[in-house]
Formats: structure tokens, C-alpha cells, sequence
């Protein structure tokens, strides 16, 4: 796992922000032929023949609200860091390839699910193809060579206690952008990866509670139009856009689940 230097402010270190440090897997998807037992993006999903494929449930102006696409899978064995409930070892990601204006998303409709994966015991072999998909939502299949990273938060999100202590940020709360130490930040990982923290840079990280408890959320997901190259770790990354996705102002679509129970509500945020 690669480290990151905590941030210090003009050299002093900042009491609490090594509470924040996060781990985040980085996927680094290189485009390949994944099969149902692969952890994957844009692959085959290991799904039972006897459960029903899921169709969209939510308006979008095709008014087609046809099957889901199999966006990702994931099993434990490979990403052992996500939160999986209980019993289960694999999750699924699905979405409806259309744009839905959704609060805050403006982008696919996405559905996970949790399973055991041993039992699956008849897969089946060609699922129901979404008749309207949008190519932007539509991703290339790719394998996917994980490493681990230390992120920090974007200064937006370091909590009010610690931020008042930082000598670039004034009474009101507004960053001097002038700073070397504002701009010297690190940034948090530009990737596609699992966990972590949020890159916001087209909106601020808001309302981000659980719909069902009220719990704060946090980030699950993030699926990155670009996949960069930076000294976060040594891996190669030899396509930027090994995925063909894209959301937003290519930027990620990132997804929220709830601290308390991953079961609860998701919220898909596309920044």
C-alpha cells in the first residue's frame, strides 16, 4: 500500500487529520475478456437463473424503462476492503444506460446488490440488453489490477474544528487560494477506485446523509471517465480512457452508501 504525506499546514502538523486518512483500492481497469468469475467493469455478472433480471424503476424522458446493464462486479477475494454485509461476497453494480434527472446525478440509475456467490449454481448466460443505451453509460469490459492508497480529505470536508485551526482559512471560513499550503494540498485519487474520498470539483460535498436513518454517508464507489497517471503508486496506467464511460464534464460518477447498514439507500452523485 502507498502512503501519502499528512498534509501539514506551513510545516505544522494539524492535530486530527490523521483520524481522516482513508484507504482507497484503485482499480487501474486495462480492457480484457472477464467472465462471471472475475471481479470486473463492464463484464458478465455471476447471476442466478431463477432470479429475475432487474428493470428500471425510476422516469427518464426515453420513457423505456427496459432492463439494467451490468456495470461492475467485485468479489471479496480480490477487493477485500469493501464493506460487505454479512454473509455475502460479491457485489453487483447495474445501472439503466440513460440519463435521469435525479437529484444530484443527472446520469444512470444505479442499483447494487449483495450476494453469496456460491449460491449461484445455474448462471445465466445471456441476460436481457437494455433497448435504449446511451454509449457515454455503456462501458468497455475490463479486468482490473487493484493497489491500495492513503488519501486525505479535500479541505472542503475536514470537519469545522480542525479547519478553524488552518492559517489559510479566514473567520468566515474562506479559503485564502493564494496559499501555498491551499495549494498544496493533495488531491484525492483521480481513478476509478473503491473508498476513499470524494474529488469534488464541479460541486461541494453536501447532504450527504442516509434517506433511511440519517446516518452520514460515504464513499462506495467512484467510477472515473479518466484514469490517470500520478505518483499515488507505480502502477501503469496505459489508457486513459480504457473504460469508454463518461460522466458529466468527465468527471466520476461516485457513489455514497451509508455507514451504518450498506444496504440502506445509495446516493449516486456524478461530479
Amino acid at each position: 500500500m502507498s502512503s501519502t504525506a499528512i498534509p501539514t499546514d506551513n510545516g505544522r502538523e494539524i492535530p486530527g487529520l490523521a483520524d481522516l486518512a482513508r484507504t482507497a483500492t484503485r482499480l487501474h481497469p486495462r480492457p480484457g475478456v472477464p467472465t462471471v468469475r472475475d471481479s470486473h467493469l463492464g463484464g458478465p455478472l455471476l447471476w442466478p437463473t431463477d432470479e429475475p433480471w432487474p428493470h428500471c424503476d425510476q422516469p427518464h424522458p426515453s420513457k423505456d424503462q427496459g432492463p439494467l446493464l451490468a456495470a461492475a462486479q467485485f468479489f471479496v477475494r480480490d477487493l477485500p476492503n469493501l464493506p460487505f454485509p454479512d454473509g455475502t461476497d460479491l457485489l453487483q453494480v447495474l445501472w439503466c444506460p440513460c440519463e435521469h434527472d435525479a437529484a444530484h446525478a443527472f446520469g444512470p440509475a444505479v442499483r447494487l446488490v449483495w450476494r453469496r456467490s456460491e449460491d449461484v449454481n445455474d448462471v445465466l448466460d445471456e441476460p436481457p440488453h437494455p433497448t435504449t443505451a446511451e454509449d457515454e453509460f455503456s462501458p468497455t469490459p475490463c479486468l482490473l489490477s487493484p493497489c491500495e492508497v492513503v488519501e486525505y480529505p479535500d479541505v472542503r470536508e475536514i470537519p469545522d474544528e480542525i479547519k478553524s485551526t488552518l492559517s489559510f482559512v479566514d473567520e468566515d471560513g474562506f479559503f485564502d487560494e493564494d496559499s501555498d499550503t491551499y495549494n498544496n494540498w493533495p488531491t484525492v485519487t483521480l481513478g476509478s477506485k473503491l473508498g476513499g474520498w470524494a474529488y469534488f470539483w464541479q460541486s461541494d460535498p453536501w447532504q450527504l446523509d442516509c434517506h433511511d436513518c440519517g446516518t452520514p454517508l460515504r464513499l462506495l464507489l467512484s467510477f472515473h471517465t479518466h484514469e490517470h497517471q500520478d505518483d499515488r503508486c507505480s502502477c501503469k496506467q496505459p489508457q486513459r480512457n480504457s473504460v469508454g464511460w463518461r460522466f458529466g464534464r468527465d468527471g466520476a460518477l461516485n457513489i455514497f452508501a451509508c455507514t451504518q447498514d450498506v444496504t440502506h439507500t445509495i446516493k449516486p452523485h456524478i461530479d
